[in-house]
């Protein structure tokens, strides 16, 4: 007779990491959004899961990191658009790992990564109390919102010039928020030095003779 062993081995999944969802594909600069993924296999303690961005084409040769989670499961990783990036239609996302290192597969679909908004105001920035002063926007795309301290806009606050009577305060201020029909928001704000009108008063007589001179001081 002859003793024999029956032994089943059991293979290991293999470490992958699969993005499930981007929470937003049109993006503006700077702006946060998160990417979602699952994982299967073994990472080990001490693991941190990096999401990385293409450059407009797709392409990771040069890839940025925009977010980061440590941990060994899957996750959500809350990522931020660099301000200093260039815009463009062809973006993807991936995930790398540390331990063990893993590179997920990307996206799957484009991202655009939108411009955003470069606001000025041009207008008087010293001004007399109790005056009305005219305020205007740089163009822009999309939409305008003013918003002032120290003084009150007269008429509307969402158009592409605003005007405000300022009160008696010494300083003020002027926000203009503008979005992009993209939906990319930015804004400016500019300090106006609020002057004090002068306070005259004369001094002098009040009843006079006819055909006489008298002479007044201010």
């Amino acid at each position: 007779d002859v003793d024999a062993f029956l032994v089943k081995f059991s293979q290991q999944p293999a470490n992958s990491i699969t993005i499930t969802i981007v929470s937003r594909t049109s993006l503006c600069k700077g702006e946060s959004f998160t990417i979602t993924f699952t994982v299967t296999g073994t990472f080990n303690s001490g693991n941190v899961f990096t999401a990385q961005l293409s450059d407009a084409q797709g392409n990771f040769s040069n890839p940025i990191s925009i977010g980061s989670l440590a941990g060994t499961g899957s996750g959500t990783i809350n990522c931020t658009v660099p301000l200093s990036i260039a815009t463009g239609t062809g973006y993807r996302v991936r995930i790398v790992s540390s331990n063990p290192a893993v590179t997920s597969s990307d996206n799957g679909s484009n991202i655009s990564i939108n411009p955003l908004p470069t606001p000025e105001i041009t207008g008087q920035a010293t001004v007399c109390a109790n005056n009305s002063y005219t305020y205007t926007a740089s163009a822009v795309v999309g939409s305008n919102q003013w918003y002032v301290t120290g003084g009150t806009i007269i008429g509307s606050s969402n158009q592409s010039s605003v005007t405000i009577l300022w009160g008696n305060g010494t300083i003020g201020t002027i926000k203009l928020v503008q979005t992009t029909s993209a939906g990319c928001k930015d804004s400016t704000t500019i300090n106006v030095i609020i002057n004090p009108l002068p306070t005259p008063e004369i001094t002098g007589q009040a009843t006079v003779c006819a055909n006489n001179s008298y002479t007044y001081t201010a």
